[in-house]
Parts: C-alpha cells; sequence; structure tokens
C-alpha cells in the first residue's frame, strides 16, 4: 500500500516515518527531473497538510 498526498508541488508519497521527521517522495512531480526525490521534513502532529511541516533537509 502507498499512501500518496495531491499537493502543488505534484504527487508525494508518505515514503517512512521516524520518531522526529516524515520523509516525502515524490511519486509524480510537477517538474520531471524532481520524480523520485526525497524530501524530509520534522514531525508535526499537528500538521493537516505538506506546508505545515517544516522542511529539515
Amino acid at each position: 500500500m502507498r499512501l500518496v498526498i495531491s499537493h502543488a508541488l505534484r504527487k508525494l508519497e508518505i515514503a517512512a516515518l521516524t520518531k522526529e521527521n516524515v520523509i516525502f517522495k515524490f511519486y509524480r512531480a510537477a517538474r520531471n527531473s524532481d520524480t523520485g526525490k526525497v524530501l524530509v521534513y520534522a514531525r508535526n502532529p499537528e500538521a493537516y497538510w505538506l506546508d505545515d511541516y517544516k522542511k529539515t533537509y
């Protein structure tokens, strides 16, 4: 099972969770060169949208 969210950046897969981070991977990106790239954000239990997270890497 894959968890995928839509965003202005396009489709992002929630690839992994750690105690401190949520790791997203571009499933389909607005720019083809970004497809497959990884984004790491600090976990935020109050987040409802990608914009609610703070990027750590």
